[in-house]
C-alpha cells in the first residue's frame, strides 16, 4: 500500500565513476546515461513543488494507457533527469527490479529551453508516466512488456527522433534508501550528453573525380572529419577506393547547451568501366556502305557521361 514521504538524495553511478549529484528539482536535472543505477532517499520534494495534482503538467488522466494518472501524490522525494535520443527508435526503459519492493511512480515530458518554466506554470502535457498499480519496485515503458513487468506498470513504448531529449521525474513515494537499476532495452539509442543531429549525404564519383561532402548540424560550431583531420563543414575528396567519411560535430542545441555528434558518408567509386564513367562506340553493318547511304545511321556513338 502506498504511503507518503518525506527527504532525498541522489547518487548516479555511471560505468567505474561513482558522483555524488542533487537533482531534486527541474532546474537541476541530470542527464542520464545507458543503465544507471540510482541510490535514492528520501528528501521531500527539493527546493520548489514543481508539480500540481491533477492539472495540465500532471494530470489525474493517463496520457498513453488506461492505467492511473501521473503523480497522484504530487512529487515526492523526486530525481529530476534528462534523456537524450542520439539514435531514432523506440524508447523503452525500466525503473527498478522485478519481484523487489516499493513505489517508483514517474512522469516524463519533451524537454527543451522553456520546459521547466512551463511545467511550474502547469502549461506542458506529460507524454508518458505511471503511477503504480503494484508496488514491486519494477516500472517503465516497453511494447511487449519486458520480462515480469506488469500491465498497471507500464506504459507503452516511444517513438522518437535523434536530437529530441526527454526530462522524467521519479518519485520515491515509499520514501525508500535503496539501489534503483534504470535499463534501457528500445530501439532508440540514448546519448550521456546532449545530442547534436548531424546529416551527410552518400555520393558516387567515377575515378579520378572528386566529391564534395557537406556536414550540416544546426548550431554547430566546429567539425572534425576522419579519415583526413579536416575541421571545416565541407570538404573535397579524391579517393582511389570507396571510403567512408565520419564528421564530429559540436555546437550549441536549441536548449542553449553545448551539444555533439557524428554523421559517417560512403563516397563510391566506380569501375572505370561502369556505363556511368565512360563512353563507347556501337557499330552495326549490314552490307556495303556508300557515301550518303542511309547506312551511316548505324554507326552512333553513345556518351554516359
Amino acid at each position: 500500500m502506498k504511503r507518503l514521504s518525506v527527504l532525498v538524495c541522489f547518487v548516479l553511478v555511471l560505468s567505474s565513476a561513482i558522483c555524488q549529484i542533487t537533482a531534486s528539482d527541474c532546474g537541476t536535472a541530470v542527464n542520464i546515461c545507458q543503465n544507471a543505477n540510482f541510490a535514492v532517499d528520501p528528501n521531500g520534494f527539493g527546493t520548489i513543488n514543481e508539480l500540481i495534482v491533477g492539472s495540465v503538467s500532471n494530470p489525474a488522466v493517463n496520457p498513453a494507457s488506461c492505467n492511473s494518472g501521473c503523480l497522484l501524490a504530487g512529487e515526492l522525494n523526486p530525481t529530476w533527469m534528462i534523456v537524450n535520443v542520439a539514435g531514432s527508435g523506440t524508447l523503452e526503459f525500466s525503473f527498478g527490479i522485478d519481484n523487489s519492493s516499493g513505489c517508483f511512480d514517474w512522469i516524463m515530458w519533451p524537454y527543451n529551453s522553456s520546459s521547466c518554466n512551463d511545467i511550474l506554470l502547469d502549461q506542458l502535457a506529460p507524454v508518458r508516466c505511471n503511477w503504480n498499480g503494484l508496488c514491486e519496485g519494477f516500472t517503465g515503458i516497453g511494447t511487449p512488456l519486458p520480462a515480469g513487468g506488469d500491465p498497471s506498470n507500464f506504459e507503452p513504448e516511444l517513438n522518437v527522433l535523434a536530437g529530441e531529449q526527454y526530462l522524467i521525474c521519479l518519485s520515491n513515494y515509499s520514501a525508500q534508501t535503496t539501489n534503483v537499476p534504470l535499463n534501457f532495452f528500445g530501439t532508440a539509442l540514448i546519448s550521456c550528453d546532449a545530442y547534436l543531429p548531424v546529416q551527410i549525404n552518400d555520393t558516387t564519383i567515377c575515378p579520378g573525380e572528386a566529391a564534395v561532402l557537406t556536414a550540416v548540424a544546426n548550431g554547430a560550431s566546429s567539425y572534425l572529419w576522419s579519415p583526413g583531420g579536416q575541421t571545416t563543414a565541407s570538404i573535397i575528396v579524391n579517393p582511389l577506393l570507396s571510403t567512408t567519411y565520419t564528421c564530429t560535430v559540436t555546437g550549441v542545441n536549441n536548449l542553449g547547451n553545448q551539444a555533439t555528434g557524428s554523421a559517417s558518408a560512403t563516397v563510391t567509386v566506380l569501375s572505370v568501366n561502369d556505363t556511368l564513367c565512360g563512353c563507347f562506340i556501337q557499330a552495326s553493318n549490314n552490307g556495303p556502305v556508300c557515301l550518303n547511304s542511309k547506312n551511316l545511321s548505324q554507326y552512333q556513338l553513345f556518351d554516359k557521361k
